[in-house]
């Protein structure tokens, strides 16, 4: 099978895996050497999210080691010659043939290999290797051709610090798929185009507008960065019906800061910005000006108003293009999302609700109250709508009035203390709940 036998790179599965695509149990899919088809429903599946990926140079040791320590594995490429034994018998790897940054330097014959970087000897013998490198010291890596590949410790094996041919050695930074309830992206596909050469001075604003498929509150925005170093600014914006660009609406929330590394970032938000279902939505990414002002584009852009950038300098601000008109791919900018009641003006406009809601449910100050908040709060003090620190059948019938339309209690308690499925509506659903509650309460 060709998908078996061609190359790739973790570079290329960042895009898939940021889609929250594609990440299955090994015990799941067939073994990797009976070539079996896999089925396409693994495409979409996903027991894992990746949030983060980050690009560490080289020479960065010290971060690499301490992300080894507190992250766990991460993995590493390195050019293997095709026609030059490298490693030793004390498994040990080097080669002084080719070095990526010397453009002057004729490529041997050979390719780039991936494998999993696990740890590193500092003391590693520098005569351990067929070729002497400058000096001691190695990292301790897995290969992934088995636990019989030649001249491998059951598939364990050191590559010298001075191999110039490393690169890309990276981190996934996964997390649960309960960190959030929903993705808003046009990316996905494993190829990206970038835009480069405008000059140290110039920087690239991106957006990407999305329509929420219901009431969302979005709570993070994801975006590349290619160089470690740059400012960024990140917004959201609920865009007027008949927007003219990606800034055409209110401001709903705004972070900015700097990334310390290459790869891919997903950054909360400090407040969850609400969306009305139905409402257009924009996430505008400003990344400061560098030597490599890029832009990551996915090859696919499917409609018009849909994904914009320009590029700017300290005197001007070009005017936003299209993707779709321009003919190029969607920018590569998400959106995630949290289920739960919102706590901003345009969903809950009253401020009181808003305090008291913050105040009583909002456990983790994200100004969205989720139905797990909801249940860890004392039943009793959220069914108590008369507010008379006691639930009984008084609070089913001031409950009763304000479902037909009076939308307050006998004593003047707001609606929302009865609004237990937190949809912000007071109906049959949250009778309900009450009428279970007090028929499991002993006799009085």
């Amino acid at each position: 099978m060709k998908a078996y036998r061609q190359g790739g790179g973790i570079c290329w599965l960042c895009a898939p895996l940021a889609a929250w695509e594609g990440v299955v149990n090994e015990a799941d899919v067939p073994a990797h050497e009976l070539e079996t088809p896999i089925d396409e429903s693994f495409r979409f599946k996903s027991i894992a999210h990746m949030q983060n990926m980050r690009l560490f140079s080289q020479n960065d040791m010290r971060s690499i080691k301490e992300t080894i320590l507190e992250k766990g594995a991460l993995s590493l490429s390195y050019f293997v010659p095709s026609k030059v034994e490298c490693l030793s018998e004390q498994y040990g790897f080097y080669q002084n043939l080719f070095d990526p940054n010397d453009s002057t330097q004729k490529r041997p014959d050979g390719g780039s290999h991936t494998v999993t970087l696990i740890g590193w000897d500092d003391s590693f013998p520098k005569e351990n290797f067929i070729e002497t490198p400058p000096g001691d010291g190695a990292w301790l890596l897995r290969n992934n051709w088995g636990v019989e590949a030649s001249r491998t410790d059951k598939g364990f094996y050191y590559i010298s610090y001075y191999d110039k041919s490393i690169g890309d050695i990276t981190l996934l930074d996964m997390e649960p798929t309960d960190n959030y309830s929903s993705i808003y992206q046009y990316d996905g596909d494993s190829s990206k185009s970038y835009t480069t050469g405008f000059g140290a001075d110039t920087g690239f604003i991106q957006a990407n507008v999305f329509e929420a498929k219901k009431k969302e509150n979005v709570t993070a925005v994801g975006f590349y960065i290619n160089d470690a170093s740059t400012q960024y600014e990140a917004a959201v914006y609920l865009l007027h019906d008949e927007f003219e660009n990606p800034r055409d609406g209110e401001l709903l929330a705004e972070v900015s800061g700097e990334g310390d590394y290459r790869g891919y970032y997903t950054v909360p938000l400090p407040a969850g910005c609400c969306i009305p279902k139905g409402k257009k939505f924009s996430v505008v990414i400003k990344t400061s000006p560098c030597a490599k002002t890029t832009c990551h584009f996915d090859k696919h852009c499917f409609a018009p108003k849909t994904s914009y950038f320009t590029v700017y300098n300290a005197e001007s601000e070009e005017p936003w293009k299209d993707c779709y008109e321009d003919g190029r791919g969607n920018v590569c900018v998400k959106a995630y999302t949290k289920d739960g009641m919102g706590i901003c003006e345009s969903l809950c406009p009253d401020p009181y609700i808003r305090e008291h809601l913050s105040a009583v449910y909002d456990t983790d100050h994200d100004l969205i109250v989720t139905y797990d908040e909801m249940r860890a709060v004392n039943v009793q003090a959220a069914y108590d709508i008369t507010g008379d620190e006691s639930v009984d059948a008084r609070d089913l019938t001031a409950l009763k009035r304000a479902v037909l339309g009076e939308q307050k209690a006998d004593s003047g308690m707001l609606w929302y203390y009865g609004d237990w499925n937190a949809d912000l509506r007071l109906d049959a659903a949250d009778v309900r709940f009450l009428c279970e509650y007090l028929c499991q309460q002993p006799h009085r």
